[in-house]
């Protein structure tokens, strides 16, 4: 019997661990599950309705550290009209499934990447409470 309410008490325990955890679909927790987008990414296209623009390799790379929250930019394109070279700080913001960044705290849009994480989008059109139409849709790979 002892044997029983000890097994007993111990799956109420586990039961109440596990379901008293509150999964919060908002969420302004650092990296939120991210941490594979640190490294070193090469911007390989910058694209809207009125343009379409690829760099080459070391042209502009973004390296992201999510242990400091920053990123370091090298832009060696004197054409790029993005980020300057510099460190800049920078969080992600998760919305039910949708993943956004802030840059020196101001939203620059969503951002996400492919399964083999190896390429790495981030859409200026999307914002988390509006959509717009005027952005650009930059796109990284490792």
């Amino acid at each position: 019997m002892k044997n029983l309410i000890t097994k007993v008490m111990f799956t109420i325990l586990i039961a109440s661990l596990t379901l008293g955890c509150d999964f919060n679909d908002d969420t302004t927790e650092p990296h939120s599950g991210l941490r594979p987008i640190d490294g070193t990414w090469e911007l390989t296209n910058v694209r809207n309705d009125k343009i379409n623009l690829d760099y080459d390799s070391g042209d502009i790379s973004w390296v992201f550290d999510s242990k400091s929250s920053t990123i370091i930019i090298e832009n060696n394109n004197k054409d790029y009209d993005g980020l300057v070279s510099g460190k800049y700080t920078y969080s992600l913001y998760q919305q039910a499934i949708s993943r956004y960044i802030t840059i020196n705290g101001f939203e620059v849009g969503l951002i996400k990447s492919n399964a083999n994480r190896d390429v790495l989008v981030i859409d200026e059109n999307k914002k988390r409470d509006e959509i717009q139409t005027d952005g650009y849709i930059l796109t990284f790979r490792r």
